[in-house]
């Protein structure tokens, strides 16, 4: 299966975008490829397919890119910052957390509490930081979401039977010691990183768990 991974450049130069490339490889068991759409770093040496940014749509660029990358096919549908601990398959539960009448009131963002006030209330939360399996042939984005962006596992997961799993998101906002990095990433099937927690403990982390080069890097 190939995975995809939607991609913008960053202050970094994909420092995120690498680990997490390397730890698909490392734990996904049914890769057979990997597509980055989007921006490119200099260090990447895969397939890409260059896309461009709308404006003020960042869900929607996601959609653009991920249908751009799979070709009509199931995919694994990934981020840059999103790490794997452990082996999964093709069969991976859609991990979620509550709903997303509950995340239009609590998430971080403005912008993201927009969006999920753009979705029935009841819909899961499909929106945490772990991979989930597209069959993009079954992935419609309405024509009438031009301004009403929706987080985008969610609207996928409102138009498709799910195998839903709960999961809280293992996602760092800020910078952590290597001992905190590690306790709370313990027993965790996939954990996120954000700009504010790249501090070397967290990159002394990523490296010590996923060392090994990819067949992505130059």
């Amino acid at each position: 299966m190939i995975v995809v991974i939607p991609y913008r450049n960053d202050n970094h130069n994909g420092t995120e975008l690498l680990y997490a490339i390397r730890s698909m490889v490392k734990y996904f068991k049914d890769m057979t490829g990997f597509t980055l759409v989007g921006d490119k770093p200099k260090w990447y040496k895969g397939e890409h397919i260059p896309y461009r940014d709308q404006i003020a749509r960042v869900d929607f660029n996601m959609y653009a890119k991920l249908m751009a990358g799979a070709k009509g096919e199931t995919v694994l549908y990934t981020q840059d910052d999103v790490y794997a601990l452990d082996y999964f398959d093709k069969d991976i539960p859609d991990y979620y957390e509550g709903t997303c009448g509950s995340k239009s009131l609590t998430a971080a963002s403005g912008r993201h509490r927009r969006q999920y006030k753009n979705c029935n209330p009841e819909w899961l939360n499909y929106d945490i930081h772990c991979p989930i399996v597209i069959d993009t042939s079954n992935f419609k984005w309405g024509a009438n979401n031009f301004h009403q962006d929706k987080p985008i596992k969610s609207y996928y997961g409102s138009q498709n039977k799910m195998n839903p799993k709960y999961l809280h998101d293992c996602k760092f906002g800020n910078a952590h010691t290597y001992e905190q990095i590690k306790s709370i990433i313990d027993g965790k099937p996939f954990f996120s990183t954000s700009p504010f927690s790249q501090n070397r403990e967290m990159i002394a982390v990523l490296n010590e768990l996923y060392t090994e080069k990819s067949i992505y890097e130059i």
